[in-house]
């Protein structure tokens, strides 16, 4: 059409001489077809109550071919006996009414508006005499007989009415049928079910379907929705068909499935799948086949196209002979073979669009966004994995802490067996000869008798000495008590045990994965005006035709494509200075890839400190375990942590605790999981385990690439930062996790500087000002730079000044500047 407008004004101009009018186009032909040949399909397809809500719909939504779609359905209108004369005044009346609206409210052309514009220069372009006069206002039924023959009433497009509007006229004229039908019926429930159901779903339909024609902008974002309706609109209108034996719905429904699988991967096996369930939906067969056929394809397609056909040919035969048996031969075969013999030659040559709903980005146009969504699959997956890995750790550790704490000790064993004979022994005429004159040899049979208890569950005949079956008549009493007892125990331990029954709150888990994805997005999220920056930094730099790419919140991503490798005058430190300049943050050096003439390069957020620690701990006098748990470590999100948990009491109980402690908290902060959730969860798990189980946190967190300091303590004694001499103490009010019904948890912040010592220590060491003035004077004025000598020097102060023993831990940090990372080329 612009060619044709073109040629027409360069001839006039010239020769002063009328062009010829121009003929359709093809495309036109084929689109007109197309509209003519839909409005065909779906008007003589009813929905239900016997209602026609389809041709309604598509005819209320439709733009530019509203006649071609009138006259399909006129046609189609043809077909439906009993309703033809009915359903012709309908789409007649909805179509007149459309114009009508059209030409009163439709929106103006674009090329002739008033003052701008095409027109407006081709009016300035016209000789003075060429101008045409001014003209009256023409009436409303003068603009809508204009409108009718040339597709447009003046300057007002035709059928371009709002699209409430639309939804208005769809409403009433289905409305209007359905008034028609009940009383001509004779007002039978089924009409009235029927008209209900045509005066709801026909706007909800038109609704859809207008996002294909509307030019609100609001409606075009959402083209996919008219698309997908369209499709399945199209697909429930199949559904009573045959073509040779063929079901030509169950073959547009696999066609569908496959098109939104051909995406490929796991985002393409999903939408597969969905289109699949729905389209099969549609078109009134098992959607289970289609769904599962276009998921398998989703998965093969981008690693074999061959093996995608022959799994969305294989799979819904093999699900159908699970429900069909061999009368799935006949029924789903031949139309599943139809539909992946249609679809693989058309994906095969490129003649299957792209659909809206279901289109990627395009690398070609947007690299940048593939670059993010590519490298942000990537993190997802190792952070999926990496939490995936820690909750199966702490299953496993959390299983066997739960076998360990069902089996009785060796002490309640020995009591039950000791319970027995002396119950039985007591009455027994032969009590003398067993407990006064081979007093040794019956402790040591009760012994034998125990420890096999202990080993095997159970009194086992080979741990009884023969003297002692000889002699003890009550001896079958004796094991028959035992084994009572010994199961009493266990169904008491089981039934107090928790530990196997925890399963992680289910609050706190969703918290867990939303955060990590909420985190994950942060960190994906292109910084358009650090982008802005750079790429005008470009210019100046010798590399004005490069793509540039800024993304992060906390670690920030530099990408660079497109670079010129013979105009490239830069070294790798001045782009990283500028870069850094601009970005106010340290970055790693730059990694380049080099492809042919065009480099590639990337740089991200450098760690700006390291952390040196060293710690030392001592056991409580006359116990053999350590209550304190003390551990330190770094992970791949550039976070130090540093634990300090002491569990209540002493001895073995207390050590299991905080190790657990240790344990669970490191696995989740190692998997990326938030310190907050992780401490709750903690707390959780040492609330549902049998008896009284708590312990202190005090939780140190560095962010390596910024210097943030945070200290989350929870009955954690005091800790200490030295900062160019002066002493500060961090200190917090609150019980140790597993006490309270809720966690109780007090978080302090700071910002760390470059040498910055930090000392965590347990309540061993000290747990107030009064007792810790010598911990003061001694960090104060008596500090040496080794570490380790300072930590066991802190330990040996503790023991000389607290009166009494305890477990004691102290843990030291010093913060520095972190050295810088080398360039790496690939």
């Amino acid at each position: 059409m612009a060619l044709g407008k073109i040629l027409s004004l360069h001839d006039t101009g010239r020769a002063g001489k009328k062009a010829p009018a121009m003929t359709l186009a093809p495309l036109t032909i084929v689109k007109n077809a197309a509209a003519f040949g839909a409005a065909l399909l779906l008007g003589c397809s009813g929905g239900a109550f016997s209602c026609y809500p389809f041709g309604t719909a598509l005819l209320t939504a439709s733009g530019r071919h509203t006649a071609v779609i009138w006259l399909g359905l006129m046609v189609s209108a043809l077909f439906c006996r009993g309703n033809a004369a009915a359903l012709a005044v309908t789409y007649t009346a909805g179509f007149m009414l459309r114009a009508a609206l059209s030409a009163a409210f439709g929106t103006a052309r674009p090329e002739e508006n008033t003052g701008s514009g095409r027109a407006r220069r081709n009016e300035l372009s016209r000789p003075e005499d060429s101008k045409p006069s001014a003209k009256k206002p023409r009436s409303l039924a003068e603009r809508l007989m204009t409108g009718l023959i040339s597709g447009g009433s003046g300057n007002v497009k035709l059928f371009s009415e709002a699209v409430l509007l639309r939804c208005a006229v769809s409403a009433l004229t289905a409305f209007a049928f359905g008034m028609y039908r009940l009383i001509s019926g004779g007002f039978l429930y089924y009409d009235l079910f029927g008209m209900l159901t045509g005066t709801l779903l026909c706007p909800a339909l038109t609704l859809a379907l207008s996002t294909l024609t509307a030019d609100a902008e609001k409606y075009r974002d959402k083209k996919r929705i008219g698309v997908l309706t369209l499709g399945l609109m199209l697909i429930f209108s199949l559904r009573d068909y045959s073509v040779f034996g063929f079901s030509p719905a169950y073959i547009a429904a696999f066609i569908a499935a496959l098109w939104a699988a051909s995406a490929g991967g796991i985002d393409g096996a999903l939408r597969g799948c969905a289109a699949g369930l729905a389209a099969g939906l549609a078109a009134g067969c098992d959607p289970t086949l289609i769904s599962a056929a276009g998921f398998a394809v989703g998965l093969l397609w981008k690693v074999s196209k061959a093996a995608a056909a022959a799994a969305a040919a294989i799979i819904p035969l093999m699900l159908g002979l699970t429900t069909d048996g061999f009368e799935t031969l006949r029924t789903v075969l031949p139309d599943t073979l139809g539909a992946v013999t249609v679809f693989m030659p058309l994906s095969y040559y490129g003649l299957l669009p792209k659909l809206p709903a279901f289109a990627q980005p395009d690398p070609a146009s947007d690299d940048s966004e593939a670059v993010i969504l590519e490298k942000k699959q990537a993190d997802t997956v190792l952070r999926m994995n990496s939490l995936s890995g820690a909750l199966g750790r702490l299953s496993d550790i959390i299983y066997t802490l739960s076998d360990r704490l069902r089996r009785p000790g060796i002490i309640d064993l020995k009591q039950i067996c000791d319970n027995a004979f002396d119950d039985h022994c007591s009455r027994c005429s032969l009590s003398s000869l067993c407990l006064e004159r081979e007093c040794t040899s019956t402790l040591d049979a009760r012994a034998k008798i125990t420890t096999g208890l202990y080993k095997t569950g159970k009194v086992d005949a080979e741990t009884i000495p023969g003297w002692l079956r000889e002699r003890c008549y009550n001896l079958d009493h004796i094991i028959s008590d035992i084994d009572r007892g010994t199961a009493e125990l266990v169904e008491g331990l089981i039934r107090n045990d928790k530990t196997e029954a925890f399963a992680i709150d289910y609050e706190s888990l969703s918290k867990l994965l939303a955060e990590s994805i909420a985190e994950n997005d942060a960190e994906y999220r292109v910084d358009t005006e650090l982008t802005a920056k750079l790429r005008r930094s470009l210019k100046y730099m010798d590399m004005p035709r490069s793509q540039v790419l800024c993304w992060g919140a906390r670690r920030k991503q530099v990408y660079i494509s497109g670079v010129e490798l013979a105009g490239l005058r830069l070294g790798a430190d001045e782009i990283r200075r500028m870069t850094e300049n601009i970005l106010r943050t340290r970055l790693t050096r730059p990694s380049f890839n080099i492809e042919g003439e065009k480099v590639e390069i990337s740089m991200s957020s450098a760690r700006r400190y390291s952390v040196e620690c060293a710690k030392a701990t001592s056991v409580r006098e006359s116990e053999s375990a350590n209550g304190d748990t003390a551990i330190t470590f770094e992970t791949r999100e550039d976070y130090f942590y540093s634990l300090i948990s002491d569990g209540m009491g002493s001895g073995r109980e207390a050590a299991v605790t905080s190790k657990l402690c240790g344990v669970f908290a490191e696995q989740l902060l190692t998997g990326g999981n938030q310190k907050a959730i992780t401490l709750e969860m903690l707390h959780g798990f040492l609330r549902n385990r049998p008896g009284e189980c708590s312990a202190t946190v005090d939780l140190a967190e560095i962010d390596l690439l910024n210097g943030k300091a945070a200290f989350v303590k929870s009955g954690a004694a005091p800790s200490f930062v030295l900062r160019g001499g002066n002493l500060y103490k961090l200190q917090s009010k609150t019980v140790p996790i597993g006490i309270m019904p809720a966690l109780d948890a007090e978080q302090i912040k700071f910002d760390l500087e470059s040498g910055d010592i930090i000392i965590m220590l347990s309540d061993g060491v000290a747990q107030s000002l009064e007792d810790g003035v010598w911990l003061a004077n001694m960090l104060t004025y008596e500090w040496i730079d080794d570490l380790q000598l300072m930590a066991e020097k802190i330990l040996d102060g503790a023991a000389l000044n607290n009166p009494r023993s305890d477990d004691m831990t102290a843990v030291l940090l010093k913060v520095s500047e972190a050295p810088e990372s080398g360039v790496t080329t690939e």
